[in-house]
Protein backbone atom coordinates (compact mmCIF):
# COMPACT_ATOMS: atom_id res chain seq x y z
CA UNK A 1 0.00 0.00 0.00
CA UNK A 2 1.05 3.41 -0.94
CA UNK A 3 1.82 6.20 1.48
CA UNK A 4 -0.73 8.21 -0.22
CA UNK A 5 -3.30 5.61 0.61
CA UNK A 6 -2.43 4.99 4.24
CA UNK A 7 -2.94 8.38 5.17
CA UNK A 8 -5.92 8.50 3.20
CA UNK A 9 -6.86 5.76 5.10
CA UNK A 10 -5.65 6.68 8.49
CA UNK A 11 -8.16 10.12 7.99
CA UNK A 12 -11.19 8.37 6.86
CA UNK A 13 -11.04 6.26 9.80
CA UNK A 14 -10.57 9.21 12.18
CA UNK A 15 -13.03 11.42 10.84
CA UNK A 16 -15.44 8.18 10.40
CA UNK A 17 -14.67 7.68 14.16
CA UNK A 18 -15.16 11.47 15.52
CA UNK A 19 -18.25 12.21 13.50
CA UNK A 20 -19.77 8.90 15.05
CA UNK A 21 -18.75 9.69 18.41
CA UNK A 22 -20.60 13.15 17.62
CA UNK A 23 -23.76 11.79 15.94
CA UNK A 24 -24.34 10.04 18.68
CA UNK A 25 -23.91 12.27 21.21
CA UNK A 26 -26.05 14.96 18.87
CA UNK A 27 -29.12 12.68 18.69
CA UNK A 28 -28.90 11.42 22.19
CA UNK A 29 -29.07 14.88 23.30
CA UNK A 30 -32.29 16.00 20.42
CA UNK A 31 -33.72 12.61 21.79
CA UNK A 32 -33.54 14.06 25.18
CA UNK A 33 -34.85 17.84 24.27
CA UNK A 34 -37.84 16.69 22.88
CA UNK A 35 -38.98 14.48 25.08
CA UNK A 36 -38.56 16.92 27.68
CA UNK A 37 -40.28 19.40 25.21
CA UNK A 38 -43.18 16.40 24.69
CA UNK A 39 -43.80 16.33 28.68
CA UNK A 40 -43.73 20.66 29.08
CA UNK A 41 -46.36 21.00 26.03
CA UNK A 42 -48.47 17.81 27.86
CA UNK A 43 -48.95 19.40 31.07
CA UNK A 44 -49.91 23.03 29.69
CA UNK A 45 -52.66 21.29 27.74
CA UNK A 46 -53.33 19.01 31.00
CA UNK A 47 -54.15 22.89 32.53
CA UNK A 48 -56.57 23.74 29.98
CA UNK A 49 -60.23 23.19 29.93
CA UNK A 50 -59.82 20.26 27.97
CA UNK A 51 -62.65 17.07 27.01
CA UNK A 52 -62.52 13.83 24.96
CA UNK A 53 -64.08 15.57 22.06
CA UNK A 54 -60.85 17.86 22.30
CA UNK A 55 -58.92 17.81 19.26
CA UNK A 56 -54.89 18.18 20.40
CA UNK A 57 -52.56 19.37 17.50
CA UNK A 58 -49.90 16.64 16.00
CA UNK A 59 -48.36 14.56 17.88
CA UNK A 60 -50.89 14.57 21.08
CA UNK A 61 -54.52 13.25 21.45
CA UNK A 62 -56.66 12.81 24.54
CA UNK A 63 -58.51 9.22 25.31
CA UNK A 64 -60.08 7.81 27.98
CA UNK A 65 -58.22 4.66 27.64
CA UNK A 66 -54.44 3.96 26.12
CA UNK A 67 -54.05 3.26 22.79
CA UNK A 68 -51.78 1.34 20.22
CA UNK A 69 -49.28 3.01 18.25
CA UNK A 70 -49.68 6.43 20.98
CA UNK A 71 -47.22 6.61 24.01
CA UNK A 72 -48.94 7.89 27.72
CA UNK A 73 -47.52 11.27 28.37
CA UNK A 74 -49.83 12.45 31.67
CA UNK A 75 -53.41 11.53 33.05
CA UNK A 76 -56.04 14.08 34.09
CA UNK A 77 -59.68 13.14 35.74
CA UNK A 78 -59.73 10.23 33.72
CA UNK A 79 -58.24 11.47 30.39
CA UNK A 80 -54.96 10.31 29.08
CA UNK A 81 -52.96 12.57 26.72
CA UNK A 82 -51.02 10.66 24.25
CA UNK A 83 -48.57 11.30 21.84
CA UNK A 84 -47.49 9.74 18.45
CA UNK A 85 -44.66 7.04 18.93
CA UNK A 86 -43.23 7.78 15.64
CA UNK A 87 -43.07 11.64 16.42
CA UNK A 88 -39.23 10.87 18.31
CA UNK A 89 -38.23 8.30 16.01
CA UNK A 90 -38.92 10.35 12.80
CA UNK A 91 -37.11 13.92 13.99
CA UNK A 92 -34.67 11.68 15.07
CA UNK A 93 -34.30 9.96 11.88
CA UNK A 94 -34.89 13.56 9.66
CA UNK A 95 -31.56 15.18 12.03
CA UNK A 96 -29.77 12.49 11.57
CA UNK A 97 -30.22 11.82 7.51
CA UNK A 98 -29.50 16.35 7.62
CA UNK A 99 -26.77 15.85 9.29
CA UNK A 100 -24.77 12.83 7.66
CA UNK A 101 -25.23 14.31 4.08
CA UNK A 102 -23.69 17.43 5.44
CA UNK A 103 -20.67 15.70 7.55
CA UNK A 104 -20.31 13.36 4.29
CA UNK A 105 -19.93 16.65 1.98
CA UNK A 106 -17.52 17.98 5.02
CA UNK A 107 -15.93 14.81 4.78
CA UNK A 108 -15.40 14.45 0.56
CA UNK A 109 -14.18 18.00 0.59
CA UNK A 110 -11.59 17.47 3.89
CA UNK A 111 -10.41 14.71 1.75
CA UNK A 112 -9.50 15.69 -1.53
CA UNK A 113 -7.48 18.55 0.06
CA UNK A 114 -5.61 16.54 1.97
CA UNK A 115 -4.95 14.13 -0.77
CA UNK A 116 -3.84 17.14 -2.62
CA UNK A 117 -1.71 18.66 0.08
CA UNK A 118 -0.11 14.88 0.66
CA UNK A 119 0.62 14.37 -3.10
CA UNK A 120 2.28 18.18 -2.94
CA UNK A 121 4.40 16.77 0.06
CA UNK A 122 5.29 13.69 -1.14
CA UNK A 123 6.09 15.18 -4.78
CA UNK A 124 8.15 17.81 -3.25
CA UNK A 125 10.22 15.16 -1.40
CA UNK A 126 10.74 12.68 -3.98
CA UNK A 127 11.96 15.85 -6.23
CA UNK A 128 14.24 16.99 -3.17
CA UNK A 129 15.74 12.93 -2.55
CA UNK A 130 16.05 12.86 -6.43
CA UNK A 131 17.63 15.93 -7.08
CA UNK A 132 20.24 15.02 -3.49
CA UNK A 133 20.63 11.81 -5.53
CA UNK A 134 21.69 13.56 -9.02
CA UNK A 135 24.01 15.54 -6.86
CA UNK A 136 25.91 12.94 -4.85
CA UNK A 137 25.94 10.55 -8.04
CA UNK A 138 27.46 13.24 -9.84
CA UNK A 139 29.92 14.70 -7.30
CA UNK A 140 30.86 10.13 -6.62
CA UNK A 141 31.37 9.75 -10.10
CA UNK A 142 33.55 13.19 -10.54
CA UNK A 143 35.63 11.82 -6.96
CA UNK A 144 35.82 7.88 -8.86
CA UNK A 145 37.75 9.19 -11.86
CA UNK A 146 39.94 11.64 -9.90
CA UNK A 147 40.60 8.32 -7.79
CA UNK A 148 41.49 6.79 -10.93
CA UNK A 149 44.09 9.50 -11.58
CA UNK A 150 45.78 9.34 -8.50
CA UNK A 151 46.20 5.70 -8.60
CA UNK A 152 47.53 5.74 -12.32
CA UNK A 153 49.78 8.40 -11.08
CA UNK A 154 51.07 6.41 -8.01
CA UNK A 155 51.83 3.72 -10.38
CA UNK A 156 54.28 6.04 -11.93
CA UNK A 157 56.37 7.11 -8.77
CA UNK A 158 59.22 5.18 -6.95
CA UNK A 159 58.61 3.25 -4.12
CA UNK A 160 58.57 5.02 -0.85
CA UNK A 161 56.79 5.12 2.57
CA UNK A 162 54.65 8.41 1.48
CA UNK A 163 53.60 6.87 -1.23
CA UNK A 164 52.81 3.53 0.74
CA UNK A 165 50.61 5.53 3.34
CA UNK A 166 48.83 7.76 -0.21
CA UNK A 167 48.40 4.02 -0.86
CA UNK A 168 46.90 3.32 2.29
CA UNK A 169 44.56 6.41 2.26
CA UNK A 170 43.21 6.35 -1.87
CA UNK A 171 42.39 2.24 -0.86
CA UNK A 172 40.31 3.89 1.75
CA UNK A 173 38.77 6.51 -0.08
CA UNK A 174 37.82 4.12 -2.76
CA UNK A 175 36.00 1.92 -0.33
CA UNK A 176 34.16 4.96 1.48
CA UNK A 177 33.33 5.58 -2.53
CA UNK A 178 32.44 2.48 -3.21
CA UNK A 179 30.12 2.00 -0.17
CA UNK A 180 28.48 5.44 -0.73
CA UNK A 181 27.73 4.32 -4.02
CA UNK A 182 25.69 1.71 -2.74
CA UNK A 183 24.14 3.42 -0.42
CA UNK A 184 22.99 5.68 -3.00
CA UNK A 185 21.57 2.90 -5.52
CA UNK A 186 19.69 1.64 -1.88
CA UNK A 187 18.02 5.24 -1.35
CA UNK A 188 17.27 5.72 -5.15
CA UNK A 189 15.12 2.33 -5.05
CA UNK A 190 13.78 3.49 -1.60
CA UNK A 191 15.65 1.37 0.71
CA UNK A 192 17.69 2.38 3.70
CA UNK A 193 15.40 4.96 5.00
CA UNK A 194 14.02 2.32 7.86
CA UNK A 195 15.46 1.32 10.95
CA UNK A 196 16.02 -2.46 12.34
CA UNK A 197 17.92 -4.16 14.74
CA UNK A 198 22.00 -3.68 14.69
CA UNK A 199 24.93 -5.15 16.45
CA UNK A 200 26.71 -2.26 17.51
CA UNK A 201 29.51 -4.38 18.19
CA UNK A 202 29.61 -5.89 14.29
CA UNK A 203 29.68 -2.33 13.23
CA UNK A 204 32.85 -1.27 15.14
CA UNK A 205 34.45 -3.96 14.69
CA UNK A 206 33.90 -3.21 10.64
CA UNK A 207 34.91 -0.04 11.30
CA UNK A 208 38.35 -0.96 12.86
CA UNK A 209 38.92 -3.43 10.15
CA UNK A 210 38.89 -0.84 7.60
CA UNK A 211 40.84 1.74 9.58
CA UNK A 212 43.85 3.08 8.87
CA UNK A 213 45.53 4.27 11.71
CA UNK A 214 49.17 5.54 12.66
CA UNK A 215 51.12 2.33 14.00
CA UNK A 216 52.62 4.65 17.43
CA UNK A 217 48.90 4.55 18.63
CA UNK A 218 48.23 1.98 21.37
CA UNK A 219 44.56 0.78 20.39
CA UNK A 220 42.54 -1.10 23.21
CA UNK A 221 39.21 -2.30 22.51
CA UNK A 222 36.86 -3.90 24.49
CA UNK A 223 33.79 -4.53 23.08
CA UNK A 224 29.91 -6.45 24.06
CA UNK A 225 26.90 -7.63 21.67
CA UNK A 226 24.71 -4.21 21.79
CA UNK A 227 21.71 -4.70 19.85
CA UNK A 228 19.77 -1.36 18.74
CA UNK A 229 17.04 -0.39 16.44
CA UNK A 230 18.51 2.35 14.33
CA UNK A 231 18.70 2.97 10.75
CA UNK A 232 22.38 1.05 9.74
CA UNK A 233 23.24 3.39 7.76
CA UNK A 234 23.07 6.68 10.44
CA UNK A 235 24.57 4.47 13.15
CA UNK A 236 27.56 3.77 10.81
CA UNK A 237 27.88 7.36 10.48
CA UNK A 238 27.56 8.37 13.92
CA UNK A 239 30.04 5.61 14.86
CA UNK A 240 32.28 6.12 12.75
CA UNK A 241 32.37 9.52 12.95
CA UNK A 242 33.57 9.41 16.47
CA UNK A 243 36.33 6.67 16.23
CA UNK A 244 37.87 8.00 13.35
CA UNK A 245 37.62 11.43 15.17
CA UNK A 246 39.53 9.87 17.82
CA UNK A 247 42.44 8.11 16.12
CA UNK A 248 42.79 11.42 13.95
CA UNK A 249 43.94 13.67 16.75
CA UNK A 250 45.04 10.88 19.63
CA UNK A 251 48.71 11.25 20.54
CA UNK A 252 49.49 7.67 21.92
CA UNK A 253 46.42 5.62 22.57
CA UNK A 254 43.08 5.37 21.75
CA UNK A 255 40.73 3.40 24.14
CA UNK A 256 37.21 1.74 22.64
CA UNK A 257 35.12 0.30 25.26
CA UNK A 258 31.03 -0.81 24.55
CA UNK A 259 28.97 -2.51 27.06
CA UNK A 260 25.51 -2.06 28.77
CA UNK A 261 24.33 -0.09 25.78
CA UNK A 262 27.21 2.65 25.96
CA UNK A 263 30.29 3.26 23.61
CA UNK A 264 32.98 5.13 25.25
CA UNK A 265 35.86 6.51 22.96
CA UNK A 266 38.81 8.19 24.97
CA UNK A 267 42.52 9.46 23.96
CA UNK A 268 44.27 11.81 24.50
CA UNK A 269 44.89 14.72 22.43
CA UNK A 270 47.05 18.13 21.93
CA UNK A 271 45.21 21.19 21.44
CA UNK A 272 41.50 19.77 20.52
CA UNK A 273 38.90 21.64 22.04
CA UNK A 274 35.12 19.78 22.29
CA UNK A 275 33.11 20.22 18.84
CA UNK A 276 35.34 21.87 17.19
CA UNK A 277 35.98 18.95 14.17
CA UNK A 278 33.65 18.37 11.50
CA UNK A 279 34.22 14.60 12.19
CA UNK A 280 32.01 15.30 15.98
CA UNK A 281 29.49 17.73 14.15
CA UNK A 282 28.52 14.96 11.88
CA UNK A 283 28.25 12.38 14.86
CA UNK A 284 25.94 14.76 17.07
CA UNK A 285 23.83 15.51 14.03
CA UNK A 286 23.30 11.62 13.24
CA UNK A 287 22.98 10.78 17.30
CA UNK A 288 20.22 13.76 17.07
CA UNK A 289 18.48 11.87 13.97
CA UNK A 290 18.21 8.79 15.95
CA UNK A 291 17.76 10.36 19.13
CA UNK A 292 21.06 8.95 21.09
CA UNK A 293 22.25 10.93 23.49
CA UNK A 294 26.01 12.00 22.80
CA UNK A 295 28.21 13.68 25.39
CA UNK A 296 31.85 14.98 25.16
CA UNK A 297 33.98 15.42 28.58
CA UNK A 298 37.51 16.67 28.14
CA UNK A 299 40.08 17.00 30.69
CA UNK A 300 43.33 15.29 30.84
CA UNK A 301 41.88 12.80 28.26
CA UNK A 302 39.22 13.21 24.74
CA UNK A 303 35.99 11.20 25.97
CA UNK A 304 33.28 10.78 23.83
CA UNK A 305 30.32 8.93 25.14
CA UNK A 306 27.11 7.79 23.26
CA UNK A 307 24.31 6.11 25.35
CA UNK A 308 22.47 4.12 23.12
CA UNK A 309 19.40 3.54 25.61
CA UNK A 310 18.15 7.11 26.14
Amino acid sequence: MSEERKYLLWLVLILVAGFTVINTLSVMALKISLENELYVTANALRRALITDRTVLPYPFKISERPEEGFIIVVYKDGFFILVDENYIPERLKNFATVLVLWEGVFILFILLLFRRTVLLYIKREKDIRYLLNLLLLALTHRLGNFLSVVKLNLELMEDSKPKERIISSTEKLEEDYKKAVEVLESLSKGYGLGSRIVNVKEVVEELLKGSDHRQDIRLMVKLEDTLVRANPIYLEILVGSVIENSLKYAISFVHIKLCGGLLVVRNDFGSVKEGSGMGLKIARFAAQILGFDLRIKYRNRFTVFVNFKS
